[in-house]
């Protein structure tokens, strides 16, 4: 009974929290120098399959089924956001990003609810485009939220954006909003850093202080001109990652540190900071 309901194992919702989960598991291992751990989970990583796409790049619902319409939910991409399994830097993973947020937004947003609005916008967050997140972000703030700063579910002024008008109020819109401006100014995945990484256009000046970053690294930075003008980070643990981006002309203070093609690898001792600065003009 109801067998149209069931997906063909393994739907890429579970496929991505496989790769996800054993992924972690391989790297906690690896902390903690239990070799013999690290080596079951990479074997069991090598098993699962990849997530599955169609001939025109998009994430698929399961390997045999396709999105074809619309829905607040996107659990089909939970690889982009949050799980962050695929990595805009590299080609192919970018060409699947961007086109399956272009299907998503061809599809249309009716079926949604405000907090889809910003989940939209922690996916152009990811692709770097930082006009497209901000976007999203002021539609979300204006239009899904009370004067209260609660958010409500529904198009509740009846802006045309969604279907629903209801007023529901749910927490987790808001959390998302805010994580898309976080995700904004600081990249931090595995161990990589970056500034900066999808702030718009008109942001030309913008700065933020300690957000907590990947091994506990607390961040702060300042952006004028549209460049990056100075970075501390300081660890509240033993912590090593790479600073991404080209420094040429800034110098570095603190901390044990080495150029490489990427960026900066920096290793620092607890307590221990790490200043950048660019030179001025």
């Amino acid at each position: 009974m109801y067998k149209k309901a069931f997906l063909t194992p393994n739907p890429n919702y579970d496929e991505a929290m496989l790769l996800y989960l054993f992924a972690a598991l391989k790297r906690l291992a690896e902390i903690l120098e239990k070799s013999e751990d690290a080596k079951l989970w990479q074997e069991t990583l090598l098993k699962l399959r990849l997530l599955a796409v169609n001939e025109n790049h998009v994430l698929r619902i399961a390997r045999d089924e396709d999105l074809t319409e619309s829905h607040r939910h996107q659990s089909h991409t939970m690889s982009i956001h949050p799980l962050r399994l695929l990595d805009y830097s590299k080609k192919e993973d970018a060409r699947i990003i961007d086109a399956t947020i272009a299907h998503a937004e061809k599809l249309g947003s009716k079926p949604y609810t405000g907090y889809s609005i910003a989940w939209i916008g922690e996916f152009y967050a990811v692709a770097k485009n930082g006009d497209k997140a901000l976007e999203k972000l002021e539609t979300f703030w204006k239009y899904f939220c009370s004067e209260n700063t609660f958010h409500l579910n529904g198009d509740y002024t009846k802006q045309g954006y969604l279907s629903m008008h209801y007023r529901p109020f749910t927490l987790e819109g808001n959390f998302c909003a805010q994580d898309v401006l976080q995700e904004l100014l600081l990249y931090s995945e595995n161990s990589v850093l970056e500034l900066f990484p999808a702030v718009p256009q008109k942001w030309q000046e913008v700065s933020f202080e300690t957000l907590r970053a990947c091994g506990g690294v607390l961040v702060s930075a300042e952006r004028k001109n549209g460049k990056l003008f100075s970075a501390k980070f300081t660890a509240q643990a033993n912590a090593s990652f790479l600073f991404r981006g080209n420094f040429s002309d800034c110098t570095v203070t603190g901390g044990k540190t080495e150029t490489t093609s990427n960026g900066i690898f920096c290793t620092m001792q607890k307590g221990e900071s790490v200043y950048l600065q660019r030179y001025e003009a």
